[in-house]
């Protein structure tokens, strides 16, 4: 007869001799999280696919493309980095996919990355490799499934599965493609209110908030941006 592979944890039942209760040990679950990059064909665009067992269905992941930029002089500067694109991607029986582009249009037409276009261009020198990283935890996820997410996170397990320095869980996976600058140009872009003043915008209103600081290897836990980043989120 062959014996049952789940696990159970049993005990006597006080008093009655010979009768045990038993009941299934909680198991744990091995999150398999893969992200794979491709490009398109299409200047600066790249297809950002991968799967994510044990998720449950609609639940969501966050996509980021991250170069990392180093100064030009060691005065006080630390290597940082930029975001280059951002989208978050739902999964759909155990599988994710999206697409990130990576290239701006600079006023004058030219195609520039978001740091580029900022004074980083004038201090640091970026890397060669661009990190494609896809990252999941609970307040990414919808409604829906967020109080799913929420109960299985504890019982998760593998190389996938990380901790921030509060202990809260997230996953993560990465993957390093050898990118090269943007070359060539289109048509100019129509100047927004928002790429006036510098790229600061009207600044007439009341002041707004901006600070960021999470390394590039922790969940963002903003929405989805289809809009071209933002001055105040080109280089972080």
């Amino acid at each position: 007869m062959k014996l049952a592979s789940s696990i159970v944890l049993c005990w006597t039942i006080a008093g009655i001799a010979g009768l045990t209760s038993c009941l299934p040990r909680p198991t744990s679950k091995t999150v398999d999280l893969t992200i794979t990059v491709e490009p398109t064909g299409k200047p600066g665009t790249y297809t950002v696919s991968g799967t994510a067992t044990n998720l449950p269905e609609r639940s969501q992941v966050v996509v980021q493309a991250i170069r990392i930029l180093t100064p030009l002089s060691s005065d006080r500067l630390e290597p940082t980095y930029s975001i280059l694109g951002r989208q978050t991607a739902t999964l759909s029986q155990g599988a994710w996919k999206t697409t990130l582009t990576l290239w701006q249009t600079a006023p004058d037409g030219q195609y520039r990355e978001a740091w580029q276009r900022t004074r980083a261009a004038e201090t640091f020198r970026p890397t060669a490799d661009v990190r494609f990283v896809v990252t999941a935890d609970v307040a990414s996820q919808p409604q829906a499934v967020q109080s799913q997410v929420a109960q299985i996170g504890p019982t998760l397990e593998g190389s996938n599965v990380r901790y921030t320095p509060d202990g809260e869980w997230y996953l993560y996976a990465d993957e390093a493609l050898p990118v090269s600058l943007p070359a060539g140009g289109t048509t100019p872009p129509i100047v927004t209110a928002s790429e006036l003043n510098g790229g600061w915008g009207d600044r007439t209103g009341p002041a707004v908030n901006t600070t960021s600081g999470k390394p590039p290897d922790l969940p963002t836990k903003q929405k989805q941006l289809d809009a071209p980043l933002s001055t105040t989120e080109r280089v972080r």
